[in-house]
């Protein structure tokens, strides 16, 4: 332990952001001073007396307890509880900022900020980022806030780096308005973002332009020129593609591009990770393998921290990139590198900035793959070649092993991320291990072409059109990847949301298979494990059983819907809620994971009072997704679109209809 102390510090700095975000101040500390006080007891307990045979004589638990307190030295337990209390007090503290006590709603306030990021336009706003320097004439340093501009025929554009002053009425981040619903307030806080302000034109009074960092504006506007360029390159979707793989842009992906990815399970792959980094490395190696080995670290770095900010700075491109300089760094000062040092500094260094971003799925997928693939690969790839050590043929041997290679990782990975996928999007999906690995060959060519259109597109547009038709054809064979790859149902199952305990239990499961099934103490751990797991069971059934009858009103904004859980388990649901003129479909991104939030996955009796888009729209797209046994409607006096559309999928899923009719 004492070799990995950033391991330590890191987990307890996490530890206290997620005690900070979901207790109260005061239990918090006082959780956390018993817990550290017990360590502290037990440690000098056990060094007082010397060797611990004299306590406990037996092996096992010596292997636990002794190995587990006596290697943590009391310097190190003192600087964790340092740690955990900083990060308390820290979060707590900017919990209470995001309240914005000083901002009145209900009146006009002005303010006075710069322009950071420009976000893609709704109908009816142009939306950007504002780094605010004042609120009212109060201090609001290093505060966010989204500002939407309300679009008329004298709308301007404002540009990255304005200077802009001007009033507004503020409002609050909507929070969560169903069981387990998105929190719109949480997403924005990964973003540092604290208000909404809605204005317009005319309210608005342009300072200055170029107010931000000589640095910043110039890498603001290669990025901009790069956009651009690919768009003129190539075809329009092609070109959102581009912009998303090279740039970490993918505000342009349209909805039907981002589900077909997302169902080939390939987002990771449009979002700037570990393996863009690799490939700016080894692109860096070959073309400064002549210069001293010293001064190419040096410019490896300046790279490296020059492509983050390129990129857009997510938290797997920071990850990335902070690995790699402390790797690179390591060696500067001839000491010997550790990933697992080297995964926690980077993760405190992003949290440090934005404690929020523990709450970002991005951070949380990018460092537990990671994390998967340090700890498992090596042991997965080892199984998998076993068969393949006895093939006596070289050539097949070797494209074996790299085939094998692509899946171990791939593999690796997935057994971290899978149930944070599954409680995120209810969805277990194993198409990636076709998917990654047809599309792993082309990537890096996809890679180098890409970054190499974009520079000599800044000198020449006509001589990076040669280069743009390779990464043309390129992102083609990807988008037929991803289609093939979305259309490959068997491989992917939907899951009810599992709760936080069942999480713990996979984790705790995978860790004693990998790490300590073949250790000495197996034994006394095969029977902790065994009890952790019935006690699971029993506890996850009997909170399954409903004693009594829940009637649950699910906010679907315009029109109703009722969900009835009876004692038997059986599931009711009426009405669901929909739209006549929206594109938004409320059933799919909004009942459908309700339901599944509440663990329903089968509907017994689904209820429509009558066809009207805003009572039953919501439920034709439940019907699409969940299994429906049963359907109650009234005798319609006439048809409709949604009453035909609801025939269709009745006779297509089998579900059984029941018509009623009022008594005369």
């Amino acid at each position: 332990m004492n070799k990995r102390p950033m391991l330590i510090i890191t987990a307890n700095y996490i530890i206290g952001i997620i005690m900070g975000l979901y207790f109260k101040i005061n239990i918090a500390l006082f959780v956390v001073c018993i817990f550290y006080l017990v360590i502290t007891s037990l440690k000098i307990f056990l060094f007082k007396f010397g060797s611990t045979n004299y306590i406990l004589n037996k092996k096992t638990i010596k292997y636990i307890i002794c190995n587990s307190c006596n290697q943590i030295s009391l310097k190190l337990i003192l600087s964790c509880f340092i740690t955990i209390i900083i990060s308390t007090i820290n979060i707590y503290h900017l919990e209470r900022n995001f309240e914005c006590r000083y901002v009145d709603i209900s009146e006009q306030n002005s303010f006075i900020g710069t322009i950071v990021d420009i976000k893609k336009d709704s109908d009816y706003f142009n939306i950007y980022i504002l780094k605010i320097e004042n609120i009212n004439n109060r201090n609001f340093r290093n505060t966010n806030i989204l500002l939407k501009v309300k679009k008329n025929k004298e709308s301007k554009l404002y540009k990255y780096g304005d200077k802009i002053s001007g009033t507004g009425n503020f409002e609050k981040p909507s929070k969560r308005r169903n069981y387990k619903g998105f929190d719109y307030s949480r997403y924005l806080k990964t973003e540092k973002i604290y208000m909404i302000c809605n204005t317009e034109c005319k309210n608005i009074k342009v300072l200055g332009k170029n107010n931000q960092f000589v640095g910043d504006m110039w890498i603001n506007n290669l990025r901009n020129d790069a956009k651009n360029n690919l768009l003129k390159l190539l075809p329009k979707e092609k070109a959102y593609i581009a912009i998303a793989l090279l740039l970490g842009d993918t505000n342009m992906l349209d909805k039907d591009q981002r589900e077909t990815f997302s169902n080939a399970s390939l987002s990771h792959i449009l979002a700037i990770s570990g393996m863009h980094v690799a490939y700016v490395i080894v692109a860096c190696r070959l073309i400064f393998r002549k210069f001293d080995k010293r001064i190419g670290k040096y410019i490896f770095i300046i790279i490296l921290l020059f492509f983050c900010k390129f990129t857009g700075e997510s938290s797997s491109v920071e990850r990335a990139v902070i690995m790699s300089v402390i790797a690179i760094s390591t060696t500067l000062v001839y000491r010997k590198s550790d990933t697992i040092n080297n995964i926690s500094i980077s993760a405190l260094i992003i949290l440090i900035k934005n404690p929020y971003d523990i709450l970002n799925l991005g951070f949380q997928l990018s460092f537990l793959g990671t994390i998967g693939i340090v700890l498992f690969n090596a042991k997965i790839s080892n199984l998998f070649n076993y068969p393949v050590n006895y093939i006596k043929n070289t050539k097949i041997k070797r494209l074996l092993s790299k085939v094998i290679s692509l899946l171990t990782v791939s593999l690796s990975a997935n057994v971290m991320i899978i149930p944070i996928l599954a409680y995120n999007y209810n969805t277990i999906s194993f198409t990636f291990i076709i998917s990654n690995i047809l599309v792993a060959p082309i990537l890096g060519i996809m890679c180098f072409l890409g970054y190499i259109t974009i520079s000599i597109s800044i000198i020449s547009i006509n001589l990076a059109n040669f280069f743009a038709y390779g990464l043309r054809f390129c992102i083609h064979l990807f988008e037929l990847i991803a289609e093939f790859g979305s259309n490959i149902d068997f491989l992917r199952f939907m899951v009810t949301t599992p709760n936080i305990v069942f999480i713990l239990m996979y984790y705790i499961v995978i860790f004693y298979l990998f790490y300590f099934y073949k250790k000495s103490h197996n034994k006394i751990l095969y029977k902790v494990i065994s009890i952790l797991i019935i006690i699971f069971i029993i506890v996850n059934s009997v909170l399954k059983h409903n004693l009594n009858l829940k009637i649950y009103f699910v906010d679907v904004g315009q029109g109703d819907c009722t969900l009835i859980v009876t004692r038997t388990n059986k599931t009711i649901l009426i009405d669901g809620g929909g739209s006549e003129n929206s594109s938004y479909d409320v059933g799919k991104n909004v009942l459908v994971p309700y339901l599944l939030d509440r663990g329903v996955k089968t509907i017994d009796y689904m209820i429509f009072s009558h066809f009207d888009s805003d009572h039953a729209k919501g439920l034709l797209s439940v019907m699409e997704c969940l299994k429906v046994k049963n359907a109650i409607v009234s005798k319609q006096g006439k048809e409709s679109d949604n009453y035909n559309h609801f025939l269709k999928l009745s006779k297509n899923k089998k579900i059984k209809i029941s018509y009623i009719q009022a008594r005369r």
